[in-house]
């Protein structure tokens, strides 16, 4: 048994599962197969880079005015402006795990060197406590 193609009544034909099975698998770029075209990992999107560019020159074109209105704003105000500058500005830290990176270290030091570093622990505790 086939099934019935969707054209025009006049050009319907009877087509079998193999030729919908093998248009089936025709949909979309098979897994693994690399992307071809569009952008390079790590190009940067044009539209960001002009729209960044544009907003740039617009605060080196009015620094003076944008200044004069920032000491015009009360405390509260100011200090918000300025927090959300330097959100553009500033690289946002990241946090990090200082717990794992000091017991990795700590993993790797000699049973002499962990004596070591306890001996000075205790120490710099006495002379503090004196």
């Amino acid at each position: 048994m086939g099934f019935y193609s969707k054209k025009a009544p006049e050009t319907w034909g009877l087509i079998s599962k193999l030729d919908i099975i093998i248009a089936m698998k025709k949909v979309g770029r098979p897994k693994g197969l690399p992307k071809t075209g569009g952008r390079k990992k790590g190009t940067p999107n044009a539209v960001t880079t002009d729209l960044r560019t544009f907003y740039k020159m617009l605060l080196d074109d009015n620094r003076g005015e944008i200044i004069k209105r920032l000491k015009r704003l009360d405390d509260k105000d100011f200090f918000q402006a300025l927090d959300r500058f330097n959100r553009y500005v500033l690289p946002q830290l990241q946090s990090i795990d200082a717990n794992v990176m000091f017991a990795d270290k700590l993993e790797q030091l000699t049973e002499a060197q962990l004596n070591i570093l306890i001996d000075n622990i205790l120490n710099s505790e006495q002379h503090e406590q004196e």
